[in-house]
């Protein structure tokens, strides 16, 4: 099986990552996202995060240990922009997770995501 593990700061909250536009009644990415994209793929160049098989794979899973700074932070709305930054860093549609885990811990000095990626099929 192939997998990689590898840690990214701590992404921000899907209430920060799109607004609503007024004139055009959707939703649009904020900077925010944008800016987690870019460190994303600055992670994933200075650690070395590349595989053949994350753009040939059908299926792929992960397992995020989601370090938040305090108990009252929320760790199932942070996914979403951890997802959408790794697809864009890898090169793959974010569809193809089909296998997902994340447990949330607390650490208020160095919240993080450690992440292990993996080919399910």
């Amino acid at each position: 099986m192939h997998e990689m593990k590898f840690t990214l700061p701590l992404p921000p909250s899907v209430n920060e990552i799109y607004r609503h536009d007024p004139k055009s009644g959707r939703r649009v990415r904020t900077k925010a996202l944008d800016t987690y994209k870019k460190t994303v793929g600055m992670y994933f160049v200075a650690q070395r995060v590349s595989h053949p098989a994350w753009q040939t794979a059908h299926e792929l899973g992960y397992e995020a240990h989601i370090f938040v700074p305090t108990r009252a932070s929320d760790c199932s709305n942070r996914i979403k922009a951890f997802e959408d930054s790794m697809q864009a860093a890898l090169g793959f549609n974010d569809n193809r997770f089909v296998d997902i885990h994340a447990i949330r811990y607390i650490d208020k000095f160095n919240p993080r995501v450690e992440v292990r990626l993996f080919v399910v099929s």
